[in-house]
């Protein structure tokens, strides 16, 4: 009986709400599911593709990670990526000593603080260590014919913001847990 009540009442609540009201929670749940799939499922993804290519260049994963990394974050210091990478002091020293003897980082000083060492991913000797996109890019092209041109640039101009955002975000959570990091030491 209580369920019966409990869905008697729900029924009645969103059939009293205002239209604008039930957009609203729409909205809220799209929203919500973007962020769910743009999260969970592109990271799963993400990690298998990384795993891949790492066995394809016969290459340690941890290695093709931090390329990634500095690929995508642009140069970080050698404390971030051991961070990111959840390798010690040590294991990132070897890890960019491997790198850089591959010829796919360099060294350098931190621009704002002279005392940290930067490390940087060559672009064109990282260029190869990618999927190549043409089935993929097929396949997106098969789906984007179910879309206008207007609606693809909303869905373009949409993940681009997306991707800056979790950029900015991400690049302020690494910044916080080595401020965190150097308190504590």
């Amino acid at each position: 009986m209580l369920v019966n009540d409990e869905i008697s009442h729900h029924d009645q609540t969103s059939s009293t709400q205002s239209p604008f009201v039930r957009r609203v929670a729409q909205r809220e749940e799209v929203v919500r599911e973007l962020s769910q799939q743009l999260g969970r499922n592109y990271a799963a993804y993400a990690q298998v593709s990384q795993a891949i290519l790492a066995q394809q260049q016969t290459m340690p994963l941890t290695d093709f990670k931090a390329l990634e990394f500095l690929l995508s974050f642009g140069s970080l210091p050698t404390g971030q990526l051991a961070q990111l990478t959840g390798l010690s002091h040590g294991g990132i020293a070897t890890l960019i000593s491997r790198l850089e003897n591959a010829g796919l980082v360099t060294r350098d000083r931190h621009p704002e603080d002279r005392r940290i060492v930067a490390i940087c991913a060559d672009h064109e000797q990282c260029a190869g260590l990618s999927f190549p996109m043409d089935q993929m890019e097929e396949a997106i092209a098969g789906i984007a014919e179910r879309y206008s041109s207007r609606e693809l640039s909303i869905v373009s101009s949409f993940l681009e913001d997306c991707a800056k955002l979790l950029h900015t975000f991400n690049m302020q959570q690494l910044e916080t847990a080595s401020q965190a990091t150097a308190a504590s030491s």
